[in-house]
């Protein structure tokens, strides 16, 4: 659901230009491959656990550029658990999906409860929009003068309106709203919080707190925005489950804070003796250029004891690593157990993993070629393998019905979502909420891609 935006996008957020000769490329050389991935999990000191998979040559972590066919088109998309929405060419935002709680920001409540199966909306009153982000049932958009506006879902303070006292509330939010800060260069929207990057270097949180995800005492389970204070070195993306909260630093390194042990902390990607830990810590993983985390559930499996299902993966020098805890092989690692760390993902074909996109029990990338490749659960044909391809997959394979070149990649809980080459979209898997901007909802698997309509 907390989809991966292009890290080098920050960087030209922050920085005034750059040309093609200075895009970071990788020197992709062999992995060992002695370490199985089916073994236990090694001890912590032993680095990210290798799977075997050769990274190939070199690597160029940049997202290809989205040239229009037709003014305006789609530059950049984003989802939440049952919504999309995209970044037009003309800095404005269209949404479809979900609307119970104002997650299109159609600027008026939508008409009942039921899933929205209108035509893609215009989010009211938003323009100058030069990125955009989602999770759970709340969508965030950052300004060209640095300011950030947010709509839909505010049960935990999410939406950020307020720093001291924070507001929170179960209405619904159809229109965009101002959060608290300023200077923004980045947004990150997570399941029941959210992270804004500020031209200080600052990193400002929002949302829920219950397990410090803020990095703030419990005693506070909701906070306004405010500075994370433990966080070291120069922060360029933010990413938060449901319980765990992440940072990626411009050094390629990833840190973790909030809930880090059992149940509740089961992405946090490293070894812990406290949860929750109110300080970030790192994790055994450096040279990310993506990231992305799900959102998180209890599975009951009484009489055994609670599984915390959620996972986590991130792109770092050409490889995919993931981390978690998945019933249906989301993490692509063709075994039903849990991994602490991040451990290498084998991936199908001479193509490298670019983008991730992550949420409840699927993973997306965007390879190097334009294909995508997805693991986990396939029954809303989800995983765009054609008809009859069975009801999930424990390893990454190629969404075959797929024939386009993917620029950017989004997922929904049961939905995945591509920019294409032109700026156009295409979608397939469930459409319970018209996630599939078809006009209509239904129940009913839709494994070939279908081209929304702006």
């Amino acid at each position: 659901m907390f989809v991966s935006a292009a890290l080098a996008s920050f960087a030209m957020a922050a920085v005034a230009c750059s040309d093609d000769d200075d895009r970071k490329t990788f020197e992709t050389g062999g992995v060992d491959s002695g370490t199985d991935a089916r073994q236990p999990t090694p001890p912590a000191e032993a680095g990210p656990v290798e799977s075997g998979t050769d990274a190939g040559n070199d690597f160029d972590a940049a997202d290809e550029p989205v040239v229009c066919d037709v003014e305006p088109c789609a530059v950049d998309i984003a989802a939440g658990q049952n919504h999309f929405c995209v970044l037009m060419s003309d800095k404005t935002a269209r949404c479809w999906g979900d609307d119970s709680l104002g997650q299109l920001g159609a600027g008026m409540p939508a008409p009942d409860p039921e899933p929205d199966a209108g035509p893609v909306r215009v989010v009211q009153g938003l323009t100058n929009v030069t990125q955009i982000s989602a999770g759970g049932t709340t969508t965030c958009g950052r300004l060209v003068d640095g300011t950030v506006e947010c709509w839909g879902g505010n049960d935990v303070g999410q939406l950020g309106l307020t720093a001291d006292p924070p507001t929170s509330d179960w209405n619904p939010h159809p229109t965009a709203a101002a959060v608290a800060v300023s200077g923004a260069l980045r947004v990150d929207v997570g399941v029941h919080s959210a992270c804004a990057i500020v031209t200080s270097g600052d990193v400002l949180c929002w949302g829920a707190n219950d397990q410090a995800q803020l990095a703030r005492s419990v005693e506070a389970t909701i906070g306004g925005p405010a500075k994370i204070d433990a966080l070291s070195g120069k922060t360029v993306q933010t990413g938060a489950g449901t319980n765990t909260s992440f940072a990626v630093h411009q050094d390629g390194t990833i840190s973790s804070w909030g809930a880090t042990t059992g149940t509740s902390g089961t992405i946090a990607g490293r070894l812990a003796s406290v949860s929750p830990d109110l300080l970030p810590g790192a994790l055994l993983l450096d040279g990310v250029t993506s990231f992305a985390v799900s959102p998180w559930r209890v599975d009951s499996p009484w009489p055994a004891p609670d599984r915390g299902l959620a996972h986590a993966c991130a792109v770092a020098e050409g490889r995919l690593y993931c981390w978690g805890d998945s019933m249906l092989g989301a993490m692509g690692f063709g075994v039903p157990f849990a991994f602490v760390r991040p451990t290498l993902v084998p991936i199908q074909g001479e193509a490298r993993p670019q983008r991730a996109a992550v949420s409840m029990e699927i993973s997306c990338v965007r390879m190097s070629d334009g294909t995508v490749q997805c693991a986990g659960d396939d029954s809303h044909g989800q995983l765009g393998r054609g008809a009859d391809a069975g009801l999930f997959s424990d390893f990454f394979t190629p969404a075959k019905a797929f024939d386009g070149h993917a620029l950017r990649v989004a997922v929904s809980d049961e939905t995945v979502c591509v920019v294409v080459r032109g700026g156009k979209v295409m979608c397939w898997g469930g459409n319970a909420y018209g996630e599939l901007a078809l006009g209509s909802i239904d129940d009913s698997p839709h494994p070939t891609p279908t081209l929304v309509q702006f």
